[in-house]
This record gives structure tokens, C-alpha cells and sequence, in this order.
């Protein structure tokens, strides 16, 4: 079995959307042929779910070493600083606003650990997981002086990130970190033996806007693993006192609860609905912004707030409501949120701005309203919660590592190159 330097800040035991895919594939690459060993990053204040941990199999090695502990400490301090209360909501990556990343001090320390342990590992290649972008030229340097190929993961755009379509109307600083940004990027990938993209237009973009990268480019997406929920099996139609719409994971700017309350708030008004019929749930992160907007429609009475869950117990959750939203701003066309492959792992219906189960475009509430009209009826007819379906294998974390192995197999062949995949 070959030796897989596995350069991942976010992983397990963190409970970070981060750390999912790098731990799903990490899960299945044994199968494949690749002993992964993880160098991870975790900070004191991080969300931790020590069951991520325990799901990994024997042959995989994690190092919990990337962080210099003395500026670890500090960093640990200042984060448990108290923060301004503000009425705006999270913010999700933004390359060219947010300075740089919280690894990024790390770098020196990182490189002399990742080269120490791919040595005395024997590492056969090096697989950077991207974010923290910061970690590209510390994996580069680290591949370079063990003489072995480097595939880089974005799991989401750099340079080409869409929130960097305004950047021109911005300050010089915007202007100015936009275009360091992008020609760090571009150095970056001119380096890398391989790039992976997440979706199929994230990797088209790339391939438009670097030719070169045609070659040594493919599109891994994110995948299901159903061996890390506690709960699998199908199950039957089940009675449900109430039609429930769910929500899991962060509320934030592009990612709003805006659409979906104002639909609801329509079809409550036409079939003039007490909250003894219908609730919207929201499983994680809200902030003052989205209760402000369940305030302003009248909705408290119809809306549950509920605690984060561990990622085990997801299943259970998602499997308890009759539609699953995966709410975007127009500005979202490169990305497709990670909780819908676990929606699908779950085998409920699936309501999405999207080519999904049902699309709707953003800022529609007509068209939210009608799609939960026609769920709505149909939990009137039955009283019971849908039957799971069967999620395509495609889309399974398995298929991933498959997929990943196979790049592997080439960049190390005598001679070999890493296929490329649209």
C-alpha cells in the first residue's frame, strides 16, 4: 500500500464543513491502494465531534500537528475575545475582502512538520485539501523537496471565486489584493501535478480561464458516506403530526433564509394554516438577521430553532421532515453547499434553488410557495413522511476516493499522466 501525504487543516475531530470531504475520502483510499497519513490542524475553540475520529479505519495515521502551538494559544485568546453584535449576516469565503487565513502564520511551522513526516512515512504523493489557501505553497514546497507529485483540492473557487465579480467597483486595497490573489493562483496551479475542482462548472471556469490546466484537471464532487451516520436503514412511510420543512447546516449571505419564509408566509395566508400544521426548522447556525426576517413575516409562531446536532444523527433529522431546503443567492453557480449530498444520502425530497428535486429561482416566493403547496397536499392525503429513496452510488464518498485513486495511479505510473474528467 502506497503512502498518501495527506495535508488537511481541516479534519477530524473538527465539526466543520471543511473537514468532511478530506475525512469521506480518507475513509474509502485504503480500499483503493492509499495509506493516508492526515497532518490536520485543530484550535482549541474549534467545534469537535470525536466520532469523525473513531469512523476512520485503522490504516489511517492523523497528525494533529499543522498549528504551532505557541501562536495557537494566542490565536485561541483572541478569538475568545466577545464580539460586536450585528444584525448582518455570516459571511462565507471571500477571498479578496477577508485578509488572510487563520493557517496562514502557521506556514513554516506546517512545512517542517508535513516534510518530517512524509520522510519518515515514505510518502509516495502529496494531497493538499484547499481551504486554507495559505497551505497551497506550503504543500508545493513540501512535494518539491520529497521529490513526489502534489494534487491540489479546491473544494471551492480561489481567485475565480464569485464573490470577486464586483471586485473592479471596489477600493484600490480590493483591487490590490484581487490581483495578488489571482497571480498567486495562477502560480499556484502551474505548479501543482494535478487540480481538482468539486463541480462540473467550477471545473469548466478554470479550465476557460487556464487553458493549460485542461490536462492535469479534474472534477471530484463532494460525496455521501453513509457509514458515518449511526442511522441507514430505509424505512417505511411513517406518521407525522405536522409538515415540517427543514433547514441543516449555517445560515449566511448566500446562503438566506429569505426565500423560503417568504413562501412559506404565502401558503400559510392561502390555506390559512395554524402552526399545528406546518414548521420551518432550522438545524445550526442563526443569527439576529434571519430571526428579524421570521419576526418581520409573522412566522415565530411556525418556526423551531434546534440545537446542532452531531453529524452521526443527522440522518435521523433529515429523515423526520417532509423537505429539505437548500437555500442560494443567484451569485452561487460554481458551488453546490455539501449538505446536499447528505440530503440525498437521506432520500427526502430535496426543494433547492437548483437543478434538483425542484428548482426554483431566487427570489421567487410564488414559486416556493407552490412547490410547498404541492408537498403540503400531499402530506394532507397521506399524514405520513416520505419514503426514503435509494441515493444514486455515484454520488457516494466511495466513488470519490475511486475516482481520486485513479489520478494517483497515473501521476505515479512510470512516464504516467493524471487523467483528466469533465
Amino acid at each position: 500500500m502506497r503512502t498518501l501525504l495527506m495535508m488537511a487543516p481541516y479534519f477530524a475531530p473538527q465539526a466543520a464543513v471543511g473537514a468532511y470531504r478530506s475525512v469521506k475520502l480518507a475513509r474509502h483510499l485504503p480500499a483503493q491502494g492509499y495509506r493516508p497519513v492526515v497532518l490536520s490542524g485543530t484550535f482549541e475553540s474549534d467545534a469537535r465531534d470525536e466520532a469523525l475520529l473513531g469512523a476512520l479505519p485503522d490504516a489511517v495515521i492523523v497528525r494533529d500537528a499543522y498549528l504551532a502551538p505557541a501562536i495557537a494559544r494566542l490565536q485561541t485568546k483572541r478569538a475568545r475575545a466577545p464580539k460586536v453584535a450585528t444584525n448582518k449576516p455570516l459571511t462565507g469565503l471571500d477571498p479578496f475582502h477577508g485578509g488572510f487565513d487563520r493557517y496562514a502564520i502557521h506556514a513554516l511551522h506546517a512545512a517542517r512538520t508535513a516534510l518530517k513526516l512524509g520522510r519518515t512515512q515514505d510518502a509516495a504523493l502529496v494531497y493538499a485539501s484547499l481551504g486554507p489557501y495559505s497551505m497551497a505553497p506550503v504543500a508545493l514546497l513540501v512535494a518539491r523537496l520529497l521529490g513526489v507529485p502534489v494534487v491540489l483540492d479546491l473544494r471551492d473557487p480561489w481567485a475565480l471565486h464569485e464573490t470577486g465579480e464586483s471586485v473592479a467597483l471596489e477600493s484600490a486595497r480590493v483591487r490590490l489584493t484581487a490581483a495578488v490573489v489571482r497571480q498567486a493562483e495562477q502560480s499556484v496551479l502551474a505548479r501543482a501535478s494535478h487540480v481538482v475542482l468539486n463541480t462540473e462548472r467550477a471545473l469548466a471556469a478554470y479550465r476557460a480561464e487556464y487553458p493549460w490546466i485542461e490536462a492535469k484537471s479534474s472534477c471530484i464532487r463532494n460525496g455521501f458516506d453513509r457509514g458515518l451516520y449511526r442511522t441507514v436503514d430505509k424505512v417505511g412511510p411513517r406518521s407525522a403530526s405536522r409538515f415540517r420543512v427543514l433547514h441543516f447546516g449555517t445560515l449566511r449571505a448566500d446562503t438566506p433564509i429569505d426565500d423560503i419564509a417568504a413562501g412559506l408566509r404565502l401558503l400559510i395566508d392561502r390555506e390559512r394554516l395554524d402552526p399545528s400544521t406546518i414548521e420551518l426548522s432550522q438545524v445550526g447556525h442563526i443569527g439576529e438577521h434571519e430571526r428579524r426576517v421570521i419576526d418581520r413575516l409573522g412566522l415565530s409562531p411556525f418556526f423551531r430553532e434546534e440545537p446542532r446536532v452531531a453529524y452521526g444523527d443527522g440522518l435521523t433529522v433529515m429523515r423526520g421532515a417532509h423537505l429539505l431546503v437548500v437555500a442560494n443567492t443567484p451569485v452561487v453557480r460554481m458551488r453546490v453547499s455539501a449538505k446536499t449530498y447528505d440530503y440525498v444520502a437521506s432520500g427526502m425530497p430535496i426543494f433547492t434553488g437548483r437543478n434538483d428535486h425542484a428548482r426554483v429561482a431566487c427570489g421567487d416566493a410564488e414559486g416556493v410557495a407552490r412547490v410547498l403547496a404541492e408537498h403540503f397536499a400531499k402530506w394532507r392525503a397521506s399524514g405520513a413522511l416520505p419514503s426514503p429513496a435509494e441515493p444514486p452510488a455515484e454520488l457516494s464518498s466511495e466513488a470519490g476516493a475511486a475516482r481520486l485513486a485513479a489520478i494517483f495511479d497515473a501521476l505515479l505510473s512510470a512516464g504516467g499522466s493524471a487523467p483528466s474528467a469533465g
